[in-house]
């Protein structure tokens, strides 16, 4: 497989994907977030795993926070308003 990373913005993805399967058919561009599994030779091809079809963890739940903890007014963060994980 090969990865094309770090592609100018003034280029194409699409366009610049398919020049390089005409040389390289196995190429890929990866977004921002996607995964290649690269196994033991043995075990099979690398493979792209985007980040869209990956499943993660549930984010825990805050109790008593209107916003997010890292984006507190600095009053609450003062009064010692501590946010919990459910």
């Amino acid at each position: 497989m090969l990865a094309l990373t770090h592609i100018s913005a003034r280029y194409g993805g699409r366009e610049l994907r398919e020049e390089a399967r005409a040389i390289f058919p196995a190429t890929e561009l990866p977004r921002d977030f996607d995964s290649i599994e690269i196994p033991l030779p043995e075990r099979g091809e690398p493979a792209l795993l985007r980040f869209r079809d990956q499943e993660r963890p549930p984010s825990p739940t805050l109790l008593g926070c209107r916003r997010d903890p890292l984006t507190r007014s600095r009053e609450a963060r003062k009064d010692g308003n501590r946010c919990r994980a459910q």
